[in-house]
């Protein structure tokens, strides 16, 4: 039986520096911070992405297009599972107290990201699916690139032609060049530079409305992880078909993607959005513009057992006691913007996508 075609987004990721970490380090101590790794990396793909193999010091994963139907999820799983491992690695670096070769050279490991988005077919091993086709190889062959010798970077998510096209995303700052593969010709692809961003990320002041420093908080739990709640809330045609009365637009993207700075807007409300602060699966804060309206709001997820936990806060901002501005949020959010309302619809809609 022939096995349909698909057509989606495959990932490789790489744990650089880790050939020579372990021919001169204690193999018991490399290998278990070998499982550590990629047992950080494998949480922070999945369930996004689905895992297709272990391969030594990588991992391979990949997402089909109707399950990552948000391109720019992608690269935001990319960079949050990048701050992660460099937390992670910061981290074991101050707390180490063996002073064991390996623990010493846990600093000189990085990661790097190959990206390409193409055609494949499942095929069935042991019972596991894992893709098949050209785009496979391809990615494969990636790994070998002359990106470190070009620029000097260890830690970079490479992205072909093709995927960064299907993520329509135009991030600014990356590094272009050709590879060249036999059998495969030129390869155009675009580099970022993961140890920059890790900087920009941290380095940025956080805007977080607290609960106990809101007019309004509204909490609800759905039924899917934290990327896939992120999807529903971001994406705007998602949006706008479980936010009562809206419809929603991408707007201004200053750096060629979703981040600090860009803005989004509701064309039946005329209200503009305006996100301060960015921190992809975890929360993003924004101001909701509509003179002489002006509301400030944090979107945070909490991973729970059994899917995610959504804690929403609003607070009007003016030079208004603050008793009348806490009455105009209640009145925005409640009867404008109908929020509770319009979660329970997302509510709904998640349970039903989850029993199909």
């Amino acid at each position: 039986m022939q096995s349909d075609i698909e057509q989606g987004y495959l990932v490789l990721v790489d744990i650089s520096g880790f050939t020579p970490f372990v021919a001169e380090s204690e193999l018991d101590h490399s290998q278990a911070i070998l499982s550590e790794i990629l047992n950080l990396i494998i949480r922070n793909l999945t369930p996004a992405l689905t895992i297709a193999e272990i391969e030594g010091d990588a991992v391979f994963a990949y997402a089909s297009r109707k399950k990552l139907p948000r391109g720019e999820t992608l690269l935001e799983i990319v960079e949050a599972t990048y701050v992660a491992f460099r937390d992670k690695r910061e981290s074991s670096r101050r707390m180490a107290t063996c002073r064991c070769k390996a623990c010493q050279m846990i600093p000189g490991l990085d990661l790097k990201f190959i990206a390409h988005y193409g055609e494949y077919i499942q095929q069935s091993i042991e019972g596991k699916q894992k893709p098949l086709g050209s785009c496979v190889n391809l990615i494969h062959r990636l790994l070998k690139n002359k990106v470190n010798e070009a620029t000097g970077w260890r830690g970079y998510a490479l992205f072909t032609d093709q995927s960064l096209q299907s993520m329509d995303v135009h991030p600014i700052n990356v590094h272009t060049q050709v590879e060249t593969y036999e059998h495969l010709g030129d390869v155009t692809t675009y580099c970022v530079n993961l140890d920059d961003r890790y900087k920009e990320l941290t380095d940025e002041r956080r805007v977080f409305l607290r609960p106990e420093d809101a007019d309004v908080v509204i909490t609800a739990s759905f039924p899917v992880s934290p990327p896939d709640l992120w999807v529903w809330l971001n994406d705007s045609e998602k949006r706008t078909s479980w936010r009562i009365g809206s419809e929603w637009h991408s707007g201004e993207r200053p750096d060629g993607r979703t981040e600090r700075g860009a803005r989004n807007h509701c064309s039946n409300s005329d209200v503009v959005e305006l996100i301060r602060d960015w921190r992809p699966f975890s929360y993003y804060t924004v101001d909701l513009l509509k003179p002489p309206m002006n509301l400030t709001s944090t979107t945070a997820l909490e991973a729970l057992p059994d899917g995610t936990r959504l804690t929403n806060t609003f607070r009007f901002n003016g030079r208004l006691p603050r008793w009348v501005c806490r009455i105009l949020c209640k009145l925005a959010v409640g009867r404008g913007m109908k929020m509770k309302q319009s979660l329970e619809v997302l509510g709904r809609l998640l349970s039903e996508k989850e029993k199909t």
